[in-house]
């Protein structure tokens, strides 16, 4: 009888624990178990470490595995260190993502000792991306003789080789090529992430076609090929536009002063030729309105077409006027062709003084 009351109450203990425990959620039950199987060491290529890196995650849903598989955790240790992962940090990530600790099940080492691959970029490679970067923009300006030079060569890189790509990508900064300077940024990118930018700089020097003075030239010398020779030389900044580059544009043109041997031709050294010298006879028209008056003059200065000149009339008065050939200064305005026909004619309406 002793026998059946423990028996009896046996069964009721374990009949109640059943009843008593809840039942699972229904997402709960459906959870799929994950299984890390963690390695004793790893080398990491990525600039990163990730869980695939120190373990092998498995699961029934792949797409789960994969997006944990791919959880970081920092940076990768630098060259000649190494870092420990215990199985307490990778459980605390899982965590972290949403999964409960009866889904997750870590197998295999306690702890993971983790280093990192290493691979050398050398300069020239750098230099190998930046310069045909540089080389297009340059062309793009079209039109400019330009050379460059690296300022500073570039230090050896130590970067992660990358667990499914790697590669150098080069831009040119601002997207701008200065007068004299120019910086070309080689981007180190691994698995499509830039984990290093080299900024490379570039002095640059424009060249161009000028004249050049082979002898010394006196003021009001004619200029053409016996004084003057086409060369290539460094353009200063912003100077591309005050030289003369070709010989064609000094045809009928004189020094406007003088100039030495070596000397670049700038356009303010040329000058037409004057129409009228110092002590020349002149024939002065002066002009108010529609009269006309013209009397005699001698010129006191050089001036060609167009240009502004003193001149004393033969009652001393001293006037400036604007020379035009033949010996004629006019001063004020005066009407079409009136100063042709004051050349050597009488004198026009309101007399000679």
């Amino acid at each position: 009888m002793i026998h059946a009351v423990l028996l009896t109450l046996a069964l009721g203990a374990h009949g109640g624990g059943e009843k008593d425990r809840p039942a699972p959620r229904g997402d709960e039950a459906a959870a799929p178990i994950v299984e890390v199987r963690c390695r004793s060491q790893a080398l990491v290529r990525g600039a990163d470490v990730r869980l695939r890196d120190v373990a092998e995650v498995l699961c029934s849903d792949q797409r789960l595995a994969e997006r944990l598989a791919d959880l970081s955790f920092g940076r990768r240790p630098t060259r000649g260190f190494n870092r420990v992962l215990p199985q307490s940090g990778i459980r605390a990530q899982l965590a972290a993502e949403g999964l409960l600790p009866d889904q997750v099940k870590i197998t295999g080492a306690a702890e993971t000792i983790v280093q990192s691959v290493h691979a050398t970029v050398a300069p020239q490679e750098l230099i190998d991306v930046a310069e045909p970067i540089l080389r297009a923009a340059i062309a793009a300006e079209g039109g400019h003789d330009v050379e460059f030079e690296l300022l500073g060569k570039p230090m050896p890189l130590d970067v992660p080789p990358g667990r499914r790509s790697f590669d150098l990508r080069g831009r040119l900064r601002g997207d701008t090529v200065h007068p004299t300077s120019a910086i070309v940024e080689v981007a180190v990118v691994v698995d499509d992430e830039e984990v290093k930018v080299v900024p490379l700089s570039y002095r640059l020097r424009r060249y161009g076609p000028a004249l050049v003075v082979t002898e010394p030239v006196r003021r009001e010398t004619p200029l053409g090929a016996h004084v003057l020779e086409a060369r290539r030389i460094e353009l200063a900044p912003g100077a591309e536009t005050l030289h003369v580059a070709d010989l064609a544009s000094v045809q009928g043109m004189v020094a406007a002063r003088d100039l030495r041997r070596g000397q670049i031709l700038r356009l303010s050294d040329l000058a037409a030729p004057a129409v009228v010298r110092p002590k020349d006879p002149v024939v002065v028209v002066l002009g108010r309105g529609a009269v006309q008056v013209t009397c005699r003059g001698i010129a006191l200065g050089s001036a060609p077409a167009g240009g502004r000149v003193d001149v004393v009339t033969s009652s001393g008065k001293m006037l400036q006027g604007i020379a035009h050939g033949n010996g004629i200064v006019v001063v004020g305005g005066m009407l079409p062709g009136l100063a042709a026909q004051a050349h050597g004619s009488a004198p026009l309406a309101g007399g000679a003084r």
